[in-house]
This record gives structure tokens, C-alpha cells and sequence, in this order.
């Protein structure tokens, strides 16, 4: 797949007298330079084009730097790069949106694609919501599929939107990875929290604030081509987490304290005095920290045998690892 020629970016140019809703996309990269091209090409294909492309390379040593020159001074888009030290994709987002001029902000993973009409399927579903309603609107929500064209998950329920976001997607009627497109006012009103040493914390701790709070527009169509990579944080999702324990006990101690189904909720706190053991914080501290003390003092005994099993899974890993 090829950049556009200049004729067809003359021709995919909206017209001036249609409504526009700028989109902007958002990359935090680090050693994508394989991989980048693949995601630019399904920028170029769109229709309408992205308002812009903003990357954070966080501290790639490949060939990253170079790939992007490239692609900004061909792009029919504005591409707009900068650069931090490798502190994580948390961050990356948080400086993303110092640049960000966009109305919504789509943030794409540097190892995805999106769809060839996700664009188009944008722009229209979030001018249908009525002008008046939008203020309550965070954003769209739509589908993965893999490279081989599967729905990764399942779609949403034909009344989901009449439910609470928070709740659904803390529910089993939501699967598999979703691609959120937010207002960009909303996410520089809700940015990532940060802990010292740390360069990883799930982007939930931040999408839970927000669902909190909003509703979203849900599409029953796929928006993004996910491919996994082995050295992704998706396959180390387990490691990202225990060495990174603050952000972890952070993300469960405030599901924790949401609005969400009680099952869910006691997961969250065995979740979260497992992550204050890898965090090295005594239990009785962890407990008086919890937004329900006893309730997780009861299940600290699962909370330490969880953070037992992580130790012996990772040492196992890398024991696997390390044979010839």
C-alpha cells in the first residue's frame, strides 16, 4: 500500500460547505520503526483524512527517528513528532496532547492499522449525536479485528447505551479490545497519572474517570486491525504490572471505589493488596489506604497467594526463556 498522490489528496479534501469534525490520531511509539509505515499507509487511505498524526517516539533506538522524517515530509496530513526519554506510553499520551488541535482524538498503537472506512464511520456517528446532547458524550467507542479479519471479542448489546459506560464495561456484555476516540477537551482534562520509577499504568485508570462521568457513542463496527506482538505489552501485560506496582494498586484501589457490580469489585481488592505486596507496602497500611478497610483485610490472604503465583509464573518465564 502506497502514500496517495497529490491528485488523490486534492480529490479526498472535504468540502468547505460540509460540516467538518477534525480527528486527530495519536502514536506513542518505541522501536516501531518496522512497523510505522504499516499504520501511516491506513492514515492515508482514509476519508476523510486525519486532521493530524501526532507521535511520541519514547526513546526508540532503532531506526524510528528517521522513518518518521520520512513520512512527515510526504504525509497529506500535518505530522507532527516529538521525542521524550523511554518513561512509558502513559506519558507519551499525557505530552501528546500539548500538541494535539483536533476536536476528537483517536489513539492508535504504532503496531495497529485502522479499518478503511473508520474515518468515515467517525466523523458520521458523532455528527448524528444532536449538538445539544454532545456535552455528554466522552467520545465513540468501536471494535478490534485481527489481521485476519475477526472480530476480536464481541459486539455490543443492541440497548447498551441505555446502560451505565462505567458498568458495561466492567460487565461480561463487553470483550476484547476496543478503539475509543475521545474529546480532546475531555482527555486533557482527565490526564495520566504518574509514579516515580514507573514507566507503565493501565490506560483504565483514566477511561474509568471518564466513563464515570459520560456516555459514549458505541459502534458495531470494527475501527481497528490489531496485530499482537511477542514483545508487546499485551503479551507481558503480567510483567508490566509487577514491576510496576504503584500504577497497578492505583488502578485497583479506585475500580475499587466505582460504582460497579460487587464481584467485580472484591476482584479489585484482591487485585490490590496482590500489587501492594509486589509493591513492598505493609498490610496493614495497604488495608487503612483501601476504600473498604476490613473487606480487605479479609482478603489479604488471597491477595498475598496471588502475588505468590505472579512470582512463580514470571520465574518460570524467564527460566523458559533462558534454555537453549
Amino acid at each position: 500500500m502506497h502514500a496517495l498522490s497529490a491528485a488523490d489528496r486534492v480529490r479526498r479534501q472535504p468540502s468547505p460547505h460540509s460540516p467538518v469534525t477534525s480527528v486527530s490520531v495519536v502514536t506513542a511509539t518505541w522501536n516501531r520503526a518496522k512497523l510505522l509505515q504499516r499504520c501511516y499507509n491506513s492514515l492515508c487511505t482514509q476519508d476523510p483524512l486525519p486532521h493530524e498524526w501526532v507521535i511520541v517516539d519514547d526513546g526508540s533506538t532503532d531506526d524510528t527517528r528517521a522513518v518518521l522524517t520520512r513520512i512527515a515530509s510526504d504525509a497529506p496530513f500535518p505530522v507532527r513528532c516529538s521525542t521524550q526519554a523511554n518513561s512509558g506510553k502513559h506519558r507519551a499520551i499525557n505530552r501528546a496532547m500539548g500538541f494535539v488541535s483536533g476536536e476528537l482524538v483517536l489513539i492508535l498503537d504504532s503496531d495497529d492499522e485502522l479499518t478503511p472506512h473508520a474515518m468515515e464511520l467517525i466523523t458520521h456517528e458523532w455528527q448524528a449525536i444532536p449538538v445539544a446532547h454532545r456535552a455528554g458524550y466522552a467520545g465513540l467507542v468501536g471494535h478490534s479485528v485481527d489481521t485476519h479479519d475477526r472480530l476480536i471479542g464481541r459486539l455490543f448489546p443492541s440497548d447498551a447505551e441505555r446502560h451505565s459506560a462505567l458498568r458495561l464495561f466492567h460487565s461480561t456484555a463487553v470483550q476484547g479490545d476496543k478503539l475509543f476516540v475521545h474529546r480532546a477537551d475531555i482527555l486533557r482534562g482527565f490526564p495520566f497519572p504518574t509514579f516515580a520509577n514507573e514507566t507503565f499504568v493501565s490506560e483504565g485508570i483514566v477511561w474509568d474517570q471518564i466513563r464515570a462521568s459520560y456516555q459514549y457513542r458505541l459502534l458495531n463496527h470494527a475501527l481497528q486491525i490489531v496485530e499482537y506482538q511477542s514483545d508487546g505489552l499485551s503479551a507481558k501485560s503480567l510483567a508490566a504490572r509487577v514491576t510496576n506496582p504503584a500504577g497497578a494498586r492505583a488502578y485497583y484501589q479506585q475500580l475499587a471505589s466505582l460504582d460497579i457490580k460487587w464481584p467485580r469489585r472484591l476482584r479489585s481488592l484482591v487485585n490490590y493488596m496482590r500489587f501492594a505486596r509486589h509493591e513492598g507496602v505493609a498490610g496493614v497500611t495497604a488495608c487503612a489506604q483501601s476504600p473498604w478497610p476490613v473487606v480487605s483485610a479479609l482478603l489479604s490472604p488471597a491477595g498475598a497467594l496471588a502475588a505468590w503465583v505472579d512470582r512463580a509464573r514470571l520465574r518460570a518465564q524467564h527460566n523458559s526463556a533462558a534454555r537453549p
